[in-house]
């Protein structure tokens, strides 16, 4: 028998998984309210609102797995530029 233990989930994850799952959400209902187009920003390819939307969160997650991987001090002052990235990426991507 399988016993699910959730108390391991720390208030930091619980919220980088609430906030992948709300952009998702967020994304279907704005595909159904206005559909999405490519378009040419500063990245090298046209791109769509999913698309920017996967290379935000791909962009996070690798910033702060490098800022871990260097074993940099105190990464929740990594927060404000990662997420100025991902906006940036996210508007005009």
């Amino acid at each position: 028998m399988v016993q699910w233990n959730f108390f391991f989930w720390t208030a930091p994850t619980a919220a980088a998984i609430g906030g992948i799952i709300s952009l998702v959400i967020l994304n279907t209902v704005l595909g159904f309210v206005r559909r999405s187009h490519a378009t040419k920003g500063f990245l090298p390819m046209a791109t769509t609102r999913g698309d920017r939307i996967f290379l935000s969160m791909v962009s996070l997650i690798l910033i702060f797995l490098f800022w871990v991987g260097a074993n940099l001090p105190y990464p929740p002052l990594l927060f404000i530029p990662a997420m100025i990235i991902a906006v940036l990426i996210l508007k005009r991507g």
